[in-house]
């Protein structure tokens, strides 16, 4: 193929050298006289590859470039133990990469260790030792596999000049380049293809042709057969004095610099950052860039018939059990999102990292504050709804401080745990990250594959084993559903990684996570197909999904994400497992009797009504141990009561009320009302919450921590009338000297939910920590009561007390770890 020139002046260049460099043409040879030629290997066809970084840009393949998978030196080496300011092989980093690599077979693989060609005193059978074991190890996990690496060999000459030309003259210049690139010549013989590069430093296209024509020369000095694919980038080299620096080339001059590479060499890279020379982004849809793109395109069309064309892909995903159960979840708040229960949508319930903390941060990581923790496990009331804590700053020092993330991670585990045992507990961010996202910044999957793996998934493993399952980022942000499949694979293999038996549920957002500059729909709903073709690849390969939004749209049942659920749902409807419905209570090893209070409590009275209704009343004592009760409010008899009964420690006033409540119940058709209906006008009640509450006395061990457990509802408003509880009291009171007025040896104030559903606190009583203080030495729980006390509104108008009541239901007490 002829060599195709538009600059005259070229030409002259040309014709007074009175040679041709081209590797696909004739070459000076070895003997260094200009009469004997070596002929190269014949034409192939010239492959052109995608490296470009460019955020927004989208997958190319399908215009005909290839994809290359190129690693940078930080996934591929350490420091040198002896020396820390060289860089080695970091033989466990080569491997994990070598088998991400493999995953793509026919991908060609560009390591880019640089560190190595400023060592002035690197021997070059070192060096090429080094590289021989490095591409081993890739060929041994995919002998298919075509590797080099970033400038071997040699070194951008154009770029090398530009540094130079007010030092030396040219053919001196010429001369220190090739002494500089000494030793990496023998480095050629590990690789299986050559990659020099030909960056562009200034506008002068002609002296950069003649240097890429030298390149050439100089590399089939030492190589005749193999391919050279040379590196090129739309911009202007970054020397941090140049007046071009990281300018985008005119389309005119990367047309000549694309048809200078197709005529010389067997392929070219095409890589760029993502900033121009101000530090700015640079995004997809530039102009200037749409203008080299569409240069590129044109370029491919006019060669296409001598052009490698992209290799068909493999199907990445296959179903792993027909016969599975499969959960959606979803933690949406869209303005008017229904409840989603009737649907088979199970519940999850998110909190972010930031309310569980102090609200300071150690090396920009929030200190968990565990008091927060454990409060907000104890405010949690079904143990069919897992927790999950978001946010990013946990593991914000996974790659400075790996222990101490660790420990973060294991202390709220145990915090949690300490609470509630029983609950599933999942954290963002670990199971693992979202690789899709990093193409918002960076739109190369492939480089963007090798630092995901080594920077953010291989140090965060070992926080999987505080999680009950794993929640694996796999975010889309945009309709590029191939794409976005390349990278959901490789996160659920990496979620199964040695991940035996924890449930996998992919998390995705129900909006494109993107920015407005890369995507248009960015934070707006997915539509129907996207979202139908991500379910359907979730369903093949993980135990459920977790939907949550991160736009503002409002509802509608139209939204494109929801009508692929619906049709989903309604195509697996056999594997969709529904949400668990609450029919009957009972829970092993539960000290508490009755707690359900759907058996009598006897004894009770039923000699008054609330609002004209009669219900059961407990009996009231005065105090916790009292040896008989009351005979007032409610009316009844001097009654003794023994443990495990239970009954009403307060005030004799007769607006406290507790009762048995056949209205509401969170099992079954029961639960317990306490409540002060308003009016008195003594403030005791709502000064103190120690005058209104439910106890039960029974027998402990001293030397054993409880986890005490209730649930609790309560509406905002009681007949019309504002409903002031917020929060409760709950705690125990040991027998040993207790008179009518103790109150308590230990208790805990508990705030309730701002909702009107049934939700489940739990108390930890850790009874040796207890009895360990001061004021407790030599009691015993041995003969104890445990409480839930109510605090009554007030009317500081009125002066007197409001309507306050609060529902109890499935009251336990068991002993934890």
């Amino acid at each position: 193929m002829k060599i195709k020139i538009k600059n005259i002046s070229f030409l002259l260049i040309i014709f007074c050298c009175g040679f041709s460099f081209s590797c696909k043409k004739k070459i000076i040879g070895e003997t260094g006289s200009d009469d004997t030629l070596v002929t190269a290997h014949p034409k192939g066809k010239f492959a052109l590859y995608d490296a470009m970084a460019y955020p927004g840009k989208p997958d190319l393949t399908s215009d005909g470039l290839l994809p290359i998978y190129l690693m940078y030196e930080a996934a591929l080496t350490q420091p040198d133990p002896g020396n820390s300011k060289r860089m080695v092989l970091d033989m466990d980093k080569i491997n994990i990469q070598a088998t991400l690599a493999s995953e793509f077979p026919d991908v060609m693989v560009s390591t880019d260790i640089e560190s190595w060609y400023g060592e002035s005193n690197l021997d070059e059978h070192v060096m090429f030792d080094r590289f021989k074991a490095m591409f081993d190890v890739f060929k041994d996990k995919n002998p298919r596999v075509t590797i080099g690496n970033y400038g071997i060999a040699p070194s951008a000459l154009c770029v090398y000049r530009y540094y130079n030309k007010d030092k030396w003259a040219d053919e001196i210049i010429v001369q220190n380049w090739k002494n500089s690139n000494a030793n990496r010549w023998k480095s050629i013989e590990a690789a299986d293809v050559i990659m020099p590069v030909v960056y562009i430093a200034e506008p002068n296209i002609e002296a950069w042709v003649r240097d890429l024509e030298i390149t050439i020369q100089e590399i089939r000095k030492y190589n005749t057969e193999k391919k050279i694919v040379v590196y090129i980038w739309p911009q202007y080299y970054d020397k941090p004095d140049s007046p071009y620096k990281r300018q985008i080339i005119t389309p005119s001059k990367w047309r000549q610099i694309l048809e200078a590479v197709y005529e010389r060499c067997d392929g070219a890279i095409i890589w760029s950052g993502k900033t121009d020379g101000g530090d700015n982004t640079l995004h997809w849809k530039d102009a200037r860039l749409q203008d080299i793109w569409n240069e590129t395109k044109d370029f491919m069309n006019v060669h296409r018939t001598n052009m490698v064309e992209p290799s068909p892909e493999r199907e990445l995903l296959s179903m792993d059990n027909p016969n599975k159960k499969f959960k959606i979840f979803a933690s949406l708040n869209y303005a008017g999102t229904p409840d989603l229960a009737p649907y088979k949508i199970h519940r999850i319930k998110t909190i972010n990292e930031k309310d569980l903390s102090t609200g300071a941060k150690v090396n920009g990581a929030y200190i968990p504050d565990f008091n927060k923790i454990r409060t907000f496990a104890s405010s949690q009331s079904d143990r069919n709804v897992p927790i999950c804590i978001m946010g990013g700053t946990w593991i914000s020092d996974r790659n400075t401080d790996q222990s101490a993330m660790v420990e973060r991670y294991r202390s709220v585990s145990s915090a949690f745990k300490d609470v509630h045992s029983d609950f599933q507990l999942g954290f963002a961010l670990v199971g693992p990250t979202s690789l899709s996202g990093l193409r918002v910044s960076n739109s190369s999957f492939y480089v963007n594959t090798a630092g995901w793996m080594q920077s953010a998934v291989i140090p965060a493993r070992g926080l999987r084993t505080y999680a009950d399952y794993l929640l694996p980022a796999s975010y889309i942000i945009d309709d590029d559903i191939a794409l976005w499949t390349k990278e959901f694979y490789l996160t659920i293999k990496e979620a199964k990684l040695s991940n035996p038996g924890k449930p996998i549920y992919a998390y995705l957002y129900t909006d494109y996570f993107n920015q407005v500059a890369n995507f248009q729909e960015s934070y707006k709903p997915i539509r129907e197909e996207t979202w139908e073709a991500m379910l359907e690849a979730v369903y093949k390969v993980c135990d459920g999904v977790v939907m949550s939004n991160i736009g503002t749209a409002n509802w509608s049942d139209n939204l494109g994400f929801w009508k692929a659920t619906t049709k989903f749902m309604n195509k697996y409807a056999s594997n969709i497992e529904s949400p668990p419905v609450q029919t009957g209570w009972s829970i092993a090893g539960n000290v508490i009797q009755n707690g359900s209070f759907e058996e009598p409590v006897i004894p009770s009275a039923i000699t008054e009504s609330v609002y004209g209704v009669t219900y059961p009343a407990l009996l009231n004592f005065q105090g916790f141990f009292d040896p008989i009760s009351r005979t007032v409010s409610p009316s009844s008899p001097a009654t003794t009561i023994g443990k495990y009964v239970w009954f009403e420690r307060g005030t004799s006033q007769s607006e406290c009320r507790t009762y048995v409540y056949d209205g509401k119940a969170r099992s079954g058709t029961n639960s317990l009302a306490v409540h002060n209906v308003g009016g008195n006008t003594t403030n005791a009640t709502s000064t103190t919450w120690m005058y209104h509450n439910l106890a039960q006395k029974l027998t402990l061990d001293d030397t054993k921590k409880y986890k005490l457990s209730i649930s609790v509802q309560r509406d905002f408003k009681y007949r019309s009338i504002d409903n002031n509880v917020n929060k409760i009291y709950v705690g125990i009171v040991s027998g040993t000297g207790a008179t009518s007025p103790t109150n308590y040896t230990y208790y805990q104030e508990v705030h309730l939910q701002s909702n009107e559903k049934w939700n489940e606190y739990v108390i930890l009583l850790d009874l040796p920590a207890i009895l360990s203080n001061t004021g407790n030495a030599g009691k015993s729980f041995e003969n104890s009561a445990v409480f839930i006390g109510l605090q009554t509104g007030w009317d500081t108008i009125t002066g007197k007390t409001t309507q306050s009541i609060v529902y109890l239901d499935d009251i336990s007490l068991v002993e934890s770890k």
